[in-house]
């Protein structure tokens, strides 16, 4: 009888141990990935700051023919970087000053590519993200005439 007593009391104390040391090492939970309001927010920021710097002003047939390459996810997190183009290709279309060239052998003044990045920090209270998306406008030489830059952190 003191032999069962035992084993069970050993037995609850483990099992209250192995808790506590699972609850001791629970962490918190990953920031959640760009959402649709991040990608149209960071796409307003950059398309203003291409069509503010003048760049595609200069062409010598109005509007300027813009061919729009992938957006590259070069993070560890899938996310759909069409939403990011798509925001980008509707303003710069809605302002008049481009034309998108959807078809690859179109003559074309200009090619858009762009990035997004990440990096991870991660302290004792907190999980950070921070997104950097990159755009680089360049002629068809391949010369970058505009390169825009735009970060924040979840």
């Amino acid at each position: 009888m003191k032999t069962k007593i035992k084993y069970g009391f050993l037995y609850s104390l483990i099992l209250l141990l192995t808790q506590l040391l699972w609850l001791g090492c629970a962490t918190t939970q990953p920031p959640p990935p760009p959402n649709t309001g991040d990608f149209s927010r960071v796409a307003t920021v950059l398309t203003q700051r291409l069509l503010e710097k003048g760049v595609l002003d200069k062409v010598s047939t109005p509007p300027a023919k813009l061919r729009f390459l992938t957006v590259v996810n070069n993070t560890t997190e899938h996310m759909d970087t069409s939403l990011f183009s798509n925001k980008i290709q509707l303003a710069l279309n809605e302002s008049g000053k481009v034309s998108i060239a959807l078809n690859p052998a179109m003559g074309v003044d200009y090619i858009l590519s762009g990035k997004i990045l990440s990096t991870y920090v991660r302290t004792s209270e907190s999980r950070n993200r921070t997104y950097t998306f990159q755009l680089t406008l360049t002629d068809p030489q391949g010369s970058a005439v505009w390169v825009g830059e735009e970060e924040f952190t979840k």
